[in-house]
C-alpha cells in the first residue's frame, strides 16, 4: 500500500486476542488481518459474491488466473468494467452478472440476488472443475505459443 494512511486504534484485549489469533491461523500480520476483515464489511451483498466468485477461482485456476482473462471469455471488449466492478465501483447489470454466471458454471439466483448455494451440492465439486478446465481451455487457445492442437 504506497499511499497507506496510519491510524491509532484502541481495542479490547478480547478483540485484540482474537485478532491476533486470527491473523496466525491465516499467516498475516495483525494489520492484513484487520485490512482484510474491513474490506470484507465492505464488500458484502452482490460485491462479496463477486469478490469470494473471483478469490474461488483464482484458487482454482492459479495465481495467474485474472479479471481480464475472465472479461475476455465472457466477451467484454475491454478488463476496465470488470475491474469496477470486482472493486466495488459499479454496479454489475443483471446481464453482466448471468453471463458471470454462465462461464463460471455458478447459479445465477445466488450470483444476482444471493438465494440458494453457489453450486448444487450434489454436483458442486464437478462443476467447479469443468469451469476450471473451460477456462484453461480457453487460456490455451489464446496462447500465441499453441498451434492449434489442443487435446
Amino acid at each position: 500500500m504506497a499511499n497507506a494512511k496510519g491510524f491509532m486504534l484502541r481495542m479490547s484485549p478480547e478483540i485484540h486476542h482474537k485478532i491476533t489469533t486470527a491473523a496466525k491461523a491465516n499467516s498475516r500480520s495483525i494489520n492484513a488481518e484487520i485490512n482484510e476483515r474491513l474490506k470484507g464489511s465492505f464488500m458484502t451483498g452482490v460485491f462479496g459474491r463477486l469478490d469470494w466468485l473471483f478469490c474461488f477461482l483464482r484458487g482454482e485456476q492459479s495465481k495467474s488466473f485474472t479479471l481480464s482473462i475472465l472479461a475476455e471469455a465472457i466477451g467484454e471488449e475491454t478488463s476496465c468494467r470488470l475491474e469496477r466492478v470486482f472493486a466495488g465501483l459499479e454496479d454489475p447489470t443483471f446481464k453482466l452478472l448471468d453471463a458471470l454466471a454462465k462461464h463460471c458454471k455458478v447459479n445465477s439466483a445466488w450470483l444476482k440476488h444471493g438465494t440458494g448455494q453457489p453450486f448444487e451440492a450434489v454436483s458442486g465439486l464437478a462443476r467447479l472443475k469443468a469451469a476450471g478446465e473451460a477456462l484453461a481451455q480457453e487460456k490455451m487457445k489464446k496462447s500465441p505459443f499453441n498451434d492449434g492442437d489442443i487435446r
